[in-house]
């Protein structure tokens, strides 16, 4: 029976991955769209006409407007991750509109599983914690999986 690696090794190890320097630069450049839509959503509270407008009649249509918006880009930043940290592991050197390109093609099936795995832990967790905990690990890697292998939701 081989024995697992002891979760210090694998920290260490994954340190030594992201920390160099491309392969940061490279992950900040993936997690871009994400954090300039967390930067635009905070401008209401230090723009006092952008807070104006937006308890205004037009307002709640905006804000749900860039909310969809901010949930589909963030699931989309999430595929684009876990593909970036695939090709990283795999010693290539992408680029970040491969990237984004390879998660375009994934997208649709990648945003179902997510819905379908959220839900499942929502319904989980109203039955009972023991639930909740069983579909949080069954369910936690199926994203990986999806991504890596291509196995998911039929569509």
């Amino acid at each position: 029976m081989k024995k697992l690696t002891p979760p210090g090794v694998l920290i260490r190890n994954s340190w030594k991955i992201f920390a160099r320097k491309e392969n940061f630069i490279f992950l900040v450049k993936v997690y871009l769209p994400v954090g300039l839509l967390s930067l635009i959503a905070l401008a209401p509270a230090y723009l006092p006409f952008l807070d104006e407008f937006l308890d205004s009649s037009f307002g709640g249509i905006v804000m749900a407007i860039f909310n969809l918006l901010f949930v589909a880009t963030a699931i989309f930043v999430n595929l684009s991750r876990i593909i970036a940290v695939i090709e990283v592991l795999d010693d290539s050197h992408p680029q970040v509109k491969d990237i984004y390109r390879e998660a375009i093609t994934k997208y649709w099936k990648f945003l179902l599983l997510t819905a379908v795995v959220y839900l499942i832990f929502a319904l989980s967790l109203v039955l009972l914690i023991a639930p909740f905990v069983f579909a949080l690990t069954w369910f936690t890697f199926s994203k990986f999986i999806l991504v890596e292998k291509g196995i998911g939701i039929k569509m």
